[in-house]
This record gives C-alpha cells, structure tokens and sequence, in this order.
C-alpha cells in the first residue's frame, strides 16, 4: 500500500474509531483506539478492513483463522499491523 492510500485508510479510522498512529516503521504500524468495535458484528467488519488493509500478510498468523482476531478487537484499546 503507497503511503497516500495508507493516509486514506488511518483518516477512515481515525473518524470511526478515533485511532491515531503513535508508532510506525517500514514493517509495522501500531494505533491507540477510543472508540474501538463494541460486538461481534462491528468487530468483523473492522477484522476484515484489517485483513485487506494488511494486503492477506501477517495479520492473522498463528490466531488460527479470524475469529479469535474478531474477539481480540472487541473494545482493544489498541490496534498492531504488520508486513513482512
């Protein structure tokens, strides 16, 4: 993802969630959330927003599918992505 697209995906999260970067390097990003996903339905769509925004990488490695990643964004004050 180029950086302009990227800007356009943190805008949206910022505005819906009220996520803010508070730390980035060349593999990974990480983001405070106030206003994160508060049931199942919501968690999902924004576990699939993160599944795309990571471009299929290592967002779900090792959780086993995405549903444990679903339960882990209910109320997460905190949001990690990675690219390898």
């Amino acid at each position: 993802m180029l950086g302009a697209d990227a800007k356009v995906v943190l805008e949206s999260c910022q505005k819906r969630f009220g996520a803010n970067v508070y730390f980035a390097s060349e593999s990974r990003l990480h983001l405070i959330v106030t206003r994160p996903p508060t049931n199942p339905v919501e968690a999902r769509l924004v576990a699939r927003e993160h599944f795309h925004f990571c471009r299929y990488d290592s967002q779900f490695h090792g959780l086993g599918g995405i549903e444990p990643y679903v339960a882990r964004l209910i109320g997460s004050s905190e949001w990690r992505f990675w690219w390898d």
